[in-house]
């Protein structure tokens, strides 16, 4: 991205004011000029299987505590993918860990029992 910027700056096809700016301020275009198609993919796998995760969640949940950590963990990716729209949050590693380390957090406090029943109706946990 760099040398291809620097590059139309000195040949006068983009102009010379933004030499300052060295990343679009962009997650998506950031990842799709950095790393190409595979790039963009990948923020949007994380985007959309965290959101996935906890929309499949929100009415499986009798309990309004377990409705409140499902919708916290909602809007975990659908906040982050909106500050992705004026910054690149992504790029950096402390942001990247705090994203992940909070999501799976919020899967850890949402208790399985109660979803797995209503998947699978006569599952019931083995005593041994």
């Amino acid at each position: 991205y760099d040398e291809e910027r620097l590059i139309k700056i000195s040949e006068k096809k983009i102009s010379d004011s933004i030499e300052q700016y060295n990343h679009p301020h962009n997650d998506y275009l950031n990842g799709l000029s950095k790393e190409g198609i595979i790039g963009l993919i990948s923020i949007l796998i994380c985007h959309i299987s965290f959101f996935l995760y906890f929309f499949r969640r929100i009415h499986s949940y009798s309990s309004p505590d377990d409705v409140a950590v499902a919708c916290a963990g909602l809007s975990l990716p659908l906040l982050f993918a909106c500050f992705g729209l004026t910054d690149t949050h992504i790029t950096s590693n402390r942001t990247i860990v705090m994203y992940f380390y909070l999501g799976i957090f919020l899967m850890s406090m949402l208790p399985k029992k109660e979803f797995l029943e209503e998947k699978i109706p006569n599952a019931r946990p083995s005593h041994q």
